[in-house]
């Protein structure tokens, strides 16, 4: 069905130059690995669960994406995260038909050195060094900034650094600021993503108001064969249907 697919291209589930640091594991709610669609009403909150985790001490930040099959562009609610490991975030169904459904996740420097620095500080070391590191970061953020973007961050970079050689916990300051922190997130490097390629194939269809599906997490299940690339990008090409 034309607009309908999501592609390994489209949620960036190419093969990456870099080793994949995080996992996405028990996505809820799916059926049968994306085969069958879950069904909601009109209006109608999705709540969606997962399992993410990395390697290493880095912090990690997951979004869901989600869009109408008619509709080419994603919109993007951040996850949050639960006890053990488990990320949760929601999206409604505001028309009737088929809707698709994604996450991403990442290891972010940014985030990381934030949480790092805020350590040093309290415990009196000498941040000489590590604001440098955040200012390169963000000026780094910079290049992958939009138009608007990329003036704000490469100037906040430069008054952090001029800000520090006099007062550094007013370099600290400016530099955890929740604006920049924003701005931070928006430009993230996402190379080293992740994305559940699953639930990439996962459908929403909206039901008219008053109606309520008969299965809302699809049909009852059966004996299925594991989950496969080839099976799920097959299911796809016809339409979500599950026979021939």
């Amino acid at each position: 069905m034309a607009g309908a697919e999501i592609t390994a291209k489209e949620n960036g589930a190419t093969k990456s130059a870099f080793a994949r640091r995080v996992v996405i594991e028990s996505v809820r709610p799916e059926v049968d690995c994306g085969r069958f669609p879950i069904k909601r009403t009109v209006g109608e909150l999705v709540e969606v669960t997962a399992d993410i985790f990395a390697d290493g001490h880095d912090l990690l930040y997951a979004v869901l994406r989600h869009r109408s099959a008619s509709r080419p562009d994603w919109q993007e609610v951040p996850m949050e995260p639960g006890e053990n490991d488990r990320w949760q975030a929601v999206f409604r169904v505001e028309a009737e038909g088929r809707h698709l459904y994604t996450l991403q996740a990442w290891t972010d420097r940014f985030l990381s050195w934030s949480r790092d620095i805020v350590k040093k500080f309290d415990a009196a070391q000498d941040l000489s060094v590590d604001i440098l590191v955040g200012a390169q970061l963000i000026e780094a953020g910079a290049q992958r900034a939009s138009r608007k973007d990329r003036g704000v961050l490469a100037t906040r970079a430069e008054e952090i650094k001029r800000l520090a050689t006099r007062d550094m916990p007013g370099a600290v300051r400016m530099a955890l600021s929740p604006d920049l922190r924003a701005l931070m997130i928006q430009t993230a490097d996402r190379r080293r993503r992740c994305c559940n390629t699953a639930a990439t194939r996962s459908e929403v269809p909206a039901m008219r108001p008053g109606t309520r599906p008969a299965y809302p997490e699809g049909p009852p299940r059966r004996s299925t064969p594991p989950c496969n690339g080839v099976a799920l990008r097959a299911m796809i090409t016809r339409r979500g249907t599950p026979h021939d």
